[in-house]
């Protein structure tokens, strides 16, 4: 039986944070070294230190232990974008407090962005439909959102489209997490920034400029 909204068992919830964030970080550890289809239950639960009978007590199957790392980065991302809906802060200022955090988690947890990445070109419909709906409505409902309210404060101009800004907005975000994740990603950062590709805070800094370009550009009233 499932608790909750989650893809885990009653058994899993009952244990201690420490441990279940323990079995998720082996998770998408192994996933993200091995892809979805070659990751084994009993690496996920070597990688964790527990038995794989055990890791059968928490989890019925390898695909709800993915899911569940999949709700784990929704609320983690929701923490993050959903406060900012309601900020009293500029535009812009929102759009870069999104931009510094999400290269601050990229850094951080390389790992998750590499089995976004790897989940999203294997080719495995079902499941990338699952992460569509688990992480792309969180972030396409912020951005959308963030730029509906600044253009009602006519911050922004009225001939912009949110729908289309906003997924011009992630694939930008997400091509900079990819960048700090994934190997291609990097060399490809590499190639175009050159000797610039180790300065991260001027990178950021162009990006904004890069953004900030895109929104007031169409703005005649600015």
């Amino acid at each position: 039986m499932k608790e909750d909204s989650g893809f885990y068992k009653a058994t899993f919830a009952r244990l201690s944070d420490e441990k279940k964030e323990k079995i998720r970080d082996a998770a998408v550890e192994i996933f993200a070294e091995n892809g979805y289809a070659n990751a084994k239950m009993k690496t996920i639960a070597a990688a964790a230190g527990i038995s794989v009978g055990s890791l059968y007590q928490y989890f019925d199957t390898k695909e709800e232990i993915f899911l569940d790392a999949l709700q784990t980065m929704r609320r983690e991302l929701e923490s993050v974008l959903m406060p900012l809906v309601s900020a009293e802060v500029p535009f812009l200022h929102k759009v870069e407090t999104v931009l510094r955090t999400l290269y601050r988690f990229s850094c951080r947890h390389p790992h998750v962005n590499k089995i976004y990445n790897e989940m999203t070109s294997e080719g495995n419909f079902s499941l990338s439909i699952r992460i569509a709906r688990e992480i792309e409505s969180v972030s396409s409902y912020c951005y959308r959102t963030l730029i509906e309210i600044a253009k009602k404060e006519e911050r922004l101009s009225e001939q912009i489209d949110e729908k289309v800004f906003a997924f011009c907005l992630d694939n930008l975000f997400m091509m900079l997490q990819f960048s700090y994740s994934c190997e291609y990603y990097k060399k490809r950062k590499e190639i175009y920034l050159e000797d610039e590709s180790e300065d991260d805070e001027a990178v950021l800094r162009q990006i904004l400029r890069f953004i900030r370009g895109a929104f007031l550009f169409s703005d005649e009233k600015i």
